[in-house]
């Protein structure tokens, strides 16, 4: 192995580690078998929601489901995904009061 073309594509252990996870799946594989939840951004949760309505409700989007498949989605990527509740009311498509009465330990409090 090339150390110093490693090091010079890579300075420092962050640019290495995002290089690595950058997508998804990576960082979804990588962080499940740490016993980690990955930290997703909107747009990697919403594809992630999509990929979800398809395979396990035969829906072709978060759209098409009924509250009640909407509000199992928001559970899943809760607790799978370790989406926060205003990321599961925008990408499930509910209520923010709805989310935050799913899930009260996380709600903001006022």
């Amino acid at each position: 192995m090339n150390y110093r073309l490693v090091e010079h594509l890579f300075p420092n252990a962050r640019k290495f580690v995002w290089w690595v996870l950058k997508n998804v799946e990576a960082q979804r594989e990588v962080a499940t078998s740490m016993d980690e939840q990955p930290n997703l951004n909107d747009d990697e949760l919403f594809l992630t929601a999509q990929q979800i309505a398809r395979k396990d409700y035969a829906r072709d989007s978060v759209k098409e489901m009924p509250l009640q498949q909407r509000k199992e989605l928001s559970v899943q990527l809760k607790n799978k995904y370790g989406a926060s509740n205003a990321q599961v009311a925008r990408i499930a498509q509910l209520d923010p009061k709805t989310v935050d009465s799913m899930f009260p330990l996380a709600a903001k409090r006022k």
